[in-house]
């Protein structure tokens, strides 16, 4: 039942008899979306830096694991197609691949794109790009399942630098997140 202003509240007998009303509150707490880094690249751990910025959880995943990344950031020496198939990324969250060339690397890209992460990118050039493209595409993922890559990850900005190919991959993943795919669409053309 409803109180007067619209509160939730509940009739509760005592052992007396006595009905009492109590006022029922519930806080809902979601989870702070998550960025997968998938490599201890530089620019894999340029990318967990530019995360600690945001609202949201930087988790570095590294079969070797790594030390210089900043505290608080969760490392996970482990391989990432496992990990990622035993703590699936959610709807929120992204996942980068921050090294293409890594033994893991497509299978770490097939996982990522059957799960419900918002985005999924890699971080390789041009050539890298059209190589994974082909792999997947020759893997079995599903033809609905590639166009959700974004690779090569982030804006066009002619980046040299580790710390600006991971600030494009994150402002990619940024844009996923808010719903602005028009803008990713129009970047993928």
């Amino acid at each position: 039942m409803l109180d007067e202003a619209g509160a939730p509240r509940r009739a509760v007998p005592d052992p007396t008899g006595t009905v009492a009303s109590v006022e029922l509150v519930a806080e809902i707490h979601e989870p702070r979306p998550a960025v997968w880094v998938l490599g201890a690249t530089e620019a894999g751990r340029a990318l967990v830096r530019l995360v600690r910025a945001l609202p949201a959880e930087a988790t570095l995943v590294a079969p070797g694991g790594a030390v210089d990344v900043p505290g608080g950031t969760e490392v996970r020496a482990d391989q990432p197609p496992r990990l990622l198939l035993a703590a699936p990324p959610g709807p929120g969250d992204a996942v980068v691949l921050c090294d293409a060339r890594a033994g893991w690397a497509l299978e770490s890209l097939r996982v990522a794109l059957a799960s419900d992460a918002v985005y999924v990118g890699a971080i390789a050039d041009q050539a890298q790009a059209r190589l994974l493209h082909r792999h997947l595409a020759d893997a079995g993922v599903p033809a609905s399942h590639l166009p959700r890559l974004c690779c090569p990850a982030g804006r066009p900005l002619d980046a040299a630098e580790p710390g600006e190919v991971a600030l494009g991959a994150l402002d990619e993943a940024v844009a996923a997140r808010r719903g602005e795919h028009d803008r990713l669409a129009a970047r993928a053309r």
